[in-house]
């Protein structure tokens, strides 16, 4: 995470940010006029449309510095609104868009959705088994979601309607510990397959995030620890 208010960091210069890039990716907080805007790059130099657990780790840090934000910030072609609840940072993420279900492959049955980055998930019923290694790349590449690719996802409903998820990231080219915009989609996609809830628990190998849902507004919730 990098504060580039200065507007010196080179953007432009994939390699160099492939070779700082020992995470999910680089995080720049760079000043838009008045206003505070997040961008946000893949460990391959290229850059995200949206990154929800980098929002929160970024609005962590503007509450710490005491930077002044009206607590908001422009990502990529949205204002997004950020705010504490005890010890976890949320972040309103708005709106999704271009949900498809029940889409068939050679693979089984994938769904998808856009919450501000494209994901395709599959439910299973257990997503530890699953070798994302070869599924990951097969849906990521799939042809259906191409020119742009999918984050794929694999994911099941548990009894406490919460969702366990694993997911294979675009431009990192591999699994992460955890997708704050994956775990609105698995929340998006549960709630059309499996009946509505308002608020549910996401369960990634890193930890746990919090998903809702109020007047058609997508919020993530969850943890933000310096490290």
């Amino acid at each position: 995470m990098i504060d580039d208010r200065d507007g010196t960091f080179p953007t432009l210069d994939r390699a160099y940010i492939s070779s700082i890039c020992d995470a999910d990716g680089v995080v720049l907080l760079q000043q838009m006029g008045d206003d505070l805007q997040m961008r946000i790059f893949n460990k391959d130099g290229s850059e995200a449309e949206s990154c929800g657990n980098g929002l929160r780790c970024l609005a962590k840090y503007i509450f710490d510095q005491r930077i002044p934000s009206n607590h908001r910030l422009w990502m990529h072609d949205r204002w997004v609104s950020f705010f504490y609840e005890q010890d976890s940072v949320g972040v309103h993420m708005g709106a999704w868009k271009d949900l498809t279900l029940s889409i068939q492959t050679d693979r089984g049955e994938v769904h998808f959705v856009n919450t501000g980055v494209p994901h395709a998930i599959q439910f299973v019923p257990n997503p530890a088994v699953i070798d994302l290694t070869t599924f990951g790349p097969y849906l990521r590449h799939h042809p259906l979601f191409q020119p742009q690719g999918a984050n794929a996802s694999v994911a099941s409903l548990l009894s406490d309607g919460s969702i366990r998820i694993r997911t294979f990231e675009r431009g990192v080219e591999a699994e992460t510990l955890a997708c704050g915009t994956g775990a609105l989609a698995a929340f998006v996609i549960a709630n059309a397959l499996f009946g509505y809830k308002a608020r549910r628990q996401i369960l990634y190998p890193g930890g746990a995030l919090t998903a809702q849902l109020e007047r058609g507004q997508l919020t993530l919730l969850g943890p933000v620890v310096r490290i």
